[in-house]
């Protein structure tokens, strides 16, 4: 008798192994976490498009990437690192976009694809004589709907669309 009842229960723990994990999978795909912000640069779309596409300068202008490499091609690898505090992580995400003046869009993961996956965009819009950027990331994967938990990409977003477009504005002069 006892044996049955402990084969239930290891079932039971089993199949809660296996569900809540994908129930949260699944949940990350519909209702993804998204941190968004916008800003204004006093500089036209390809103006931006040129600091933004030139991956390698991003150390120069942003306040926590401390190196990136690669080219902003679709389909290419790059790699950059991120330092905030004492802390610092490195990505290698796949170029999704790199539409000049318009789009640049990166897919990274953390340690496994599907565990919690990062889809990084800078959206440039015409503003008049100005662009309107916006940044946003959207998490996905099994922790992906926990990233707001242990992120807060917003305060970091708003000190980074600042730094570039301080850079931007003062290539213009």
């Amino acid at each position: 008798m006892k044996t049955k009842k402990q084969s239930r229960i290891l079932f039971i723990t089993l199949g809660l192994v296996i569900a809540l994990p994908a129930l949260s999978f699944g949940l990350s795909q519909l209702f993804p976490a998204t941190t968004t912000r916008e800003i204004t640069i006093d500089a036209q779309p390809d103006q931006v498009w040129e600091v933004l596409s030139d991956l390698e300068s991003f150390p120069q202008w942003h306040p926590t990437i401390t190196s990136f490499s690669g080219e902003a091609v679709v389909g290419n690898t790059v790699a950059f690192t991120n330092e905030e505090g004492d802390s610092s992580i490195s990505f290698t995400p796949t170029i999704l976009a790199a539409e000049p003046a318009r789009e640049l869009r990166w897919l990274g993961h953390v340690a496994l694809p599907g565990l919690m996956d990062g889809n990084h965009s800078f959206v440039l819009e015409p503003a008049g004589e100005n662009t309107k950027v916006t940044q946003s990331e959207s998490f996905t994967g099994i922790l992906g709907m926990f990233a707001p938990l242990f992120m807060d990409l917003g305060a970091s977003f708003e000190a980074s669309n600042k730094a570039l477009a301080n850079f931007v504005e003062s290539k213009d002069q």
